[in-house]
């Protein structure tokens, strides 16, 4: 208790720090435009400036966002920048709600038409390509992002973009075409000294992310890492925080998928260190879960509870609903082997959070079947679920193997296969080795039982 009551003291200390420095610069700005003294448009720009300086970038402010926004409205004159500035902003606000964000991300681009102003429209209509592409109308995207690229095919956004919707169409090799196409038109302008733009070297280093993220999904792990380090080492060089601590996330999980877990805590304890030195409290809430996470794939279950509790007091301590949930799904999955009692009482406290997510149901299911205490009802309950799930992804496959198990032990052998071969594949394409190999014992089993022991044999030595 100790060590928590200190990291919730120091905490408490960081959160405390950075919003002193932060209420001074909000009343600076809300100064600036009370002052009626002042140029109209430098008080919009201040407007604009606690909007996205501030407002966009803590949750805290999302009630009183469009209050600020329809003040830069209402100040502003009909079919002028600062009116189309604030369209945008709106547009921003009701990213998550893209049919709503293209209605006011219009308006602002019907005045920015009229101007010519070639640079905000192509800022507006890549931003337009974004909630279009969220609304899974990808040929109206990606038709939009190549006509950009069209008009200039030195648009680094532009190859980012089109990158990402072929990804949304599953078409990666199209994806990885445009990602390194941006790459190497990045690195033709840099070494011509044409690369003074911030946003220009930050697209740099998505795009770098992006081709990472390509090769990590395509299992190609130390590929993968190779080009993460490029991203992370460009990222530092031009102080670009939330990309280093990105994709440092990103390159941690490809070294865990390749078992190097000495790397990955030496990697995630330097972003808990500099999370600390920067009191960047997120940062500082990521590394210890990171740390969880490491700790439990190296099977040192002691260490990996120890760091879920820590991140879970402070997760607490911000009221952040989702990450509480994700820390008692984690520690659910590590007291499974241990306390079946502790497993249970922290996946029931996550499914309380969220009653809906199937992956918490799916994992109560496993500490029962685990246990040898499977429940039917709850596995006939998920099984009709699922029918409406597309995609498979982890927590599926983990039920899959389930329902194989369960359809073995009542020997309709054809459909455990169907379902252990399903669980197989996706563990084997996503390099999960402990489910993979339970999936092997349980498909050669399944063989055993049909007296077909050549296929058993060969699946036991794989």
């Amino acid at each position: 208790m100790k060590n928590i009551s200190k990291y919730l003291l120091l905490f408490f200390m960081l959160i405390s720090f950075s919003n002193k420095a932060q209420e001074v610069n909000l009343d600076s700005l809300w100064g600036v435009w009370r002052n009626s003294s002042i140029s109209d448009s430098n008080r919009l720009n201040s407007i604009q400036r606690l909007l996205w300086d501030h407002y966009f970038k803590d949750k805290k402010y999302s009630d009183s966002i469009p209050i600020v926004i329809d003040l830069g409205i209402n100040f502003s004159k009909p079919n002028t920048y600062w009116r189309a500035k604030m369209y945008n902003n709106y547009a921003t606000f009701f990213q998550n709600k893209p049919n709503l964000a293209l209605l006011y991300l219009d308006s602002s681009f019907n005045y920015f038409k009229n101007t010519g102003n070639k640079r905000h429209l192509n800022s507006l209509n890549s931003n337009k390509s974004v909630f279009l592409k969220k609304l899974k109308r990808y040929d109206e995207a990606l038709r939009i992002q190549l006509s950009i690229l069209n008009e200039d095919s030195l648009d680094l956004t532009a190859y980012a973009n089109i990158s990402n919707t072929y990804e949304a169409l599953k078409k990666r090799d199209s994806a990885i075409y445009y990602t390194k196409k941006g790459i190497s038109t990045f690195r033709y302008l840099d070494s011509n000294s044409k690369i003074n733009n911030i946003n220009d070297k930050t697209a740099y280093v998505n795009m770098l992310g992006n081709l990472a993220s390509l090769n990590q999904k395509s299992s190609k792990y130390f590929k993968a890492i190779e080009i993460y380090e490029e991203a992370i080492l460009f990222s530092n060089k031009i102080n670009s925080k939330n990309q280093y601590f990105h994709y440092s996330r990103q390159l941690t999980q490809c070294l865990v998928n390749i078992g190097q877990y000495n790397k990955a805590l030496s990697l995630t304890n330097n972003l808990y260190e500099r999370s600390l030195e920067i009191n960047d409290t997120n940062g500082i809430c990521n590394s210890l879960f990171d740390l969880g996470n490491i700790y439990y794939y190296n099977d040192l279950l002691d260490s990996a509870m120890s760091n879920y509790y820590r991140a879970l007091y402070l997760r607490k301590a911000q009221n952040n609903k989702l990450h509480v949930f994700e820390c008692y799904f984690n520690l659910s999955g590590t007291y499974k082997s241990i306390n079946i009692d502790s497993s249970l009482f922290y996946i029931e406290k996550a499914i309380e959070l969220y009653p809906d997510k199937l992956n918490s149901r799916i994992q109560k299911l496993n500490i029962l079947e685990y246990h040898n205490k499977i429940d039917f009802n709850v596995l006939n309950e998920i099984d009709k679920n699922i029918v409406k799930v597309n995609k498979i992804n982890k927590s599926i496959a983990v039920f899959y193997y389930i329902k194989s198990k369960y359809l073995f032990q009542n020997k309709d052998f054809k459909k455990s296969f169907k379902y252990a071969e399903m669980s197989y594949d996706f563990f084997r394409k996503n390099n999960f080795p402990r489910q993979s190999l339970d999936c092997i014992t349980l498909i050669s089993n399944i063989f055993e039982k049909q007296k077909n022991y050549k296929s058993a044999f060969v699946f036991k030595k794989l």
